[in-house]
């Protein structure tokens, strides 16, 4: 199925913006959410990583819950 593109144009014939069938724009708001999060992890790789116990990290999120009140 081929998709209909149609633009919107100026006075002087143009392109100012697109009109697309709402299942297109979904699936490129898809991809877009896809290569975000590729961006994002290929991101976080680079970063060192450190870790931290359980129950440590658990006291923290105790004692931030109890400051934010």
């Amino acid at each position: 199925m081929e998709t209909v593109v149609k633009y919107v144009c100026d006075d002087s014939g143009r392109k100012e913006a697109v009109i697309l069938p709402i299942r297109e724009y979904e699936k490129l708001m898809d991809k877009l959410d896809e290569l975000d999060a590729i961006k994002e992890y290929d991101r976080a790789k680079t970063k060192e990583m450190t870790f931290r116990p359980l129950n440590q990290v658990m006291e923290d999120v105790g004692k931030y819950r109890k400051k934010s009140k």
